[in-house]
């Protein structure tokens, strides 16, 4: 009985122990899959602030042009690129997503174009061949599309409201906003990383690869169109009542809320991802511009028009977008850009019945906008669905900067008084970065890697409540409610650019400044107690002489060990052992600036020559040779090896871009595991009395190997056979067997036998990536096999213009050798060593190695 629950047990541990295993690899998954979301963000994020401060300058200035022709003039100029940029977000969040899902592959960031564009001209095509519904002024108040018609969604007269409708790069498209771009970018990488190796029957055979990527693109989004233009218009209402929710039924703590989700995500790198649906997406708050312009009363363009909508009065001002607006960060630059600042005529009475009835002029403001101010409120003719322009933006200034460099301040004084003046040449440089810019890696990292507490039991609940308080101010005093936009960061550039600036048109960015003071003891007293008390040791305290990094930090943490923390977790295959021996060899991964391969020479570019280990490549890592071509150059002879292993290291450098702590992890893995063969089962197997000849595979002149221009082929460091100059351009197999490797410009093909023979035809030296005198690719190969084919003695393998090969390949000589790991137990017989030959002639001959007679 024992026993019985003895086993019962090791059972269930045995369970359990698989269940938390998956549990930690499907953890590690979502979190490699975020983290790889919120880099591809970081792509179109990156260019935000520059256009930011195109449009929010060329703003102010024609803002405050004063009927100026030529100041207004000089703001457009300023101000059209930026708002191109801001425009075209969804675009941009496509391709940048594709590229980085599919390892920043340049023909996935043209396919998601391609898709996008597909995406948006089929909706385009489907809501122009739809109904527009119009209102008695002629302007369009929805669409009746598909099966939308009236009071599909509850409304009487038409199908789908305007506002679900707007212009993306000019074309006609349902208001996705980056959702969008997700969808495009996101069905783009898994297309590529699913078919970029694809191989079409020859007759389609130009369009292998990458290059049938578009093409599936273009396809497959025609259906997903339709699907969009089916379940977007109840998504996109959600995502409206979400954001009206957010934005206007917690009492500010969304802004709360966000603000230390927002810190919190900091050190991993997730924050990107997390804020992004708030700042770009109707999640953050939407404006519909097709419901009429409200404030304390109706507004109108002109003496004798109508209420007009804001749209119209957008318009009017030069803009050309969609007919909704959403996302906080979206919402400050088209206010800021095209309402705020405007003077319209201000009706009488807010109500339809005194339309014409004018009481004077209205200067627009960010309050006028504002849902939370309750002029108009949430669910008012205002069209404004939980918008409190900078809700999710302007909490930064408040500590980053005053309480950041508030608290490197604390940092100097904290240290002995003989240690202050060290102290402040690392720290001082650091709190004014924080405070200029809102760059604050250096000081947030340095406490969270000396004392975590700090950074997520005070730092983070900091943030939130500087979050908080922009907004819930807001709330009581509505009419000075505060509105600061940001693109790069909370620093004083941003202030003034955004805020300061605007503080005429009711952006009360003064508030930031206010709460700045009041943070400015609480950070410098709570973190000079703190350091103290526990002994922290900042820069100037104890041994400490510097600041710390995200690096650091990671390293301390372990964080990247939880992906690769043991030589098991690697992953490492055959191919990948040997190639950390590889690297090994060539003075490590530092030492390595390009890896390259042709069908024999794995080709790296090094930064020192002479650390390289040549005697280990040769004697302990199975290389043929070793060729140093220039000083900064060594190439080992690999044969068909060399291209696996190039792959191996190239996807090794890009693990270590991801995740910096891989890279001793693989070194490490290297000096405690022996290399494994690569050699393949059919040359292991091989049996020694098998008999081949070897054909001429093109007709022309052989030549010996020694008089072939590369020592790989003129040493024989991979093999043993003849050379033929070619005077025809068709090549042919020399063998019956099978293709065992094709390469991908055609250049170099090798061939197995039954039993594993493997024989090598290079055509030409030197004759791979031609390039012409002005750069561009030449490719004078056509292969008309692929790798794994079947193949006779005499099939065609591939036809070269043998003009162009001249041209622009150090030769066109073409080396028919047999590989030394086909030799074991047998010998080559040379049948013809030189002068002329005709395509199928017999070359050399080889056999089992005859006995020596006595």
């Amino acid at each position: 009985m024992n026993q019985g629950l003895i086993n019962i047990g090791n059972k269930f541990k045995a369970t359990f122990g698989k269940i938390r295993k998956n549990k930690s690899e499907k953890s590690g998954a979502s979190r490699e899959f975020i983290a790889k979301l919120s880099r591809g963000l970081m792509l179109p994020i990156a260019i935000l602030p520059v256009a930011g401060i195109f449009l929010g300058v060329g703003s102010a200035i024609v803002n405050n042009a004063g009927g100026d022709a030529g100041l207004t003039l000089f703001g457009n100029f300023l101000k059209v690129p930026g708002d191109v940029i801001f425009g075209a977000l969804p675009v941009l969040f496509a391709i940048a997503i594709a590229i980085a899902f599919t390892r920043d592959a340049g023909p996935a960031g043209l396919s998601a174009l391609v898709g996008f564009l597909v995406f948006s001209g089929l909706q385009s095509a489907v809501i122009s061949s739809g109904t527009a519904v119009t209102d008695a002024s002629g302007a369009v108040v929805g669409y009746n599309i598909l099966f939308y018609g009236p009071g599909s969604l509850g409304i009487k007269d038409y199908g789908l409201p305007a506002s679900l409708f707007g212009n993306v790069l000019g074309i006609n498209q349902l208001v996705t906003s980056v959702f969008g771009g997700f969808i495009v970018g996101f069905t783009v990488s898994f297309l590529y990383n699913k078919f970029k190796n694809i191989e079409l029957p020859k007759v389609l055979g130009f369009f292998n690869g990458v290059r049938f990527i578009p093409i599936i693109t273009f396809a497959l989004m025609i259906p997903i169109a339709f699907l969009v233009l089916i379940l977007w218009p109840l998504i996109g209402t959600a995502f409206n009542y979400l954001g009206q929710v957010l934005g206007g039924n917690l009492f500010g703590f969304n802004s709360f809320i966000f603000g230390y989700i927002e810190r919190s995500l900091v050190p991993f790198g997730l924050h990107h991802a997390f804020y992004s649906p708030l700042w770009y997406t109707q999640v953050g708050g939407s404006l519909n511009l097709t419901e009429m312009a409200m404030t304390s009363g109706g507004l109108k363009l002109g003496l004798n028009s109508s209420q007009s909508t804001w749209l119209e009065i957008a318009q009017s001002f030069g803009y050309t977008g969609a007919n909704s607006v959403a996302g906080d960060q979206n919402l400050w630059f088209f206010a800021n850009s095209y309402l705020v600042g405007k003077t319209v005529n201000i009706i009488n009475n807010g109500t339809t019945g005194m339309m014409n009835a004018i009481a004077g002029t209205h200067t627009i403001t960010f309050s006028d906008l504002s849902a939370v101010s309750g002029i108009p409120g949430i669910g008012q003719a205002s069209g404004a669905s939980g918008v409190n322009i900078g809700q999710y933006l302007q909490g930064k200034y408040v500590f980053m900067m005053f309480g950041l460099p508030a608290a490197a301040a604390a940092m100097v004084m904290a240290c002995p008084k003989e240690n202050r003046k060290m102290s402040l040449s690392i720290v001082a440089s650091a709190g004014f970065t924080a405070f200029l810019t809102g760059i604050t890696e250096p000081l947030e990292f340095t406490f969270l890697f000396l004392a975590p507490w700090l950074f997520w039991g005070f730092h983070a609940f900091m943030c939130a409540l500087a979050f908080g308080l922009m907004n819930w101010i807001g709330l009581i005093f509505p009419s000075v409610a505060p509105h600061i936009g940001m693109t790069f960061s909370g620093g004083i550039i941003d202030w003034v650019i955004y805020g300061g600036i605007q503080i005429q048109y009711g952006s009360n960015a003064w508030w930031s400044l206010v709460f700045g003071v009041i943070y400015l003891p609480i950070y410098f007293f709570f973190f000079l107690w703190a350091i103290k008390k526990f002994d922290i040791a900042t820069p100037g305290r104890g041994e400490n002489t510097k600041l710390f990094t995200k690096a650091d930090w990671k390293s301390k943490t372990g964080e990247s060990a939880t992906q690769a923390q043991t030589s098991g977790n690697l992953n490492v295959t055959e191919n990948r052992a040997l190639a950390i021996q590889v690297v090994k060899a060539y003075g490590g991964f530092d030492n390595i600036k390009n890896v390259d391969a042709c069908i024999t020479k794995l080709r790296i570019q090094v930064a020192n020559q002479d650390i390289v280990d040549g005697n280990k490549l040769t004697s302990e890592l199975g290389a043929s040779g070793v060729i140093k071509p220039s000083k900064q150059s060594v190439y080992a002879v690999y044969g068909a090896k060399a291209d696996r292993i190039k792959n191996e290291i190239n996807e090794m450098i890009y693990e270590i871009e991801q995740n910096p702590s891989l890279k001793d992890e693989f070194l490490k893995y290297g000096d405690n595991e022996p290399v494994k063969s690569l050699t393949s089962q059919s040359t292991q197997e091989e049996k020694s009395d098998e008999k081949i000849i070897v054909k001429a595979p093109v007709s022309g002149k052989v030549v010996p190997l020694e008089e072939v221009p590369d020592d790989t082929f003129a040493q024989q460091m991979m093999g043993t056979g003849v050379a033929i100059i070619p005077s025809a351009s068709t090549f042919v197999a020399p063998i019956n067997g099978t293709m065992s490797l094709v390469f991908e410009t055609g250049h170099a093909y090798t061939f197995e036998s039954k039993k594993g023979t493997q024989i090598l035809i290079h055509i030409g030296i030197d004759s791979i990536n031609l390039k012409d005198k002005d750069g561009k690719d030449v490719n004078p190969f056509t292969p008309k096999v692929k790798t794994g084919d079947a193949i006779k003695v005499d099939n065609v393998i591939a036809n070269v213009k043998l003009n162009q090969l001249k041209d622009y390949a150090k030769s066109i000589v073409t080396p028919i050798i047999v590989l030394d790991e086909s030799l074991k137990g047998r010998e080559v017989k040379i049948l013809k060593k030189s002068g002329n030959v005709t395509k199928g002639e017999p070359l050399f001959e080889i056999g089992p190695v005859k006995a020596k007679s006595n």
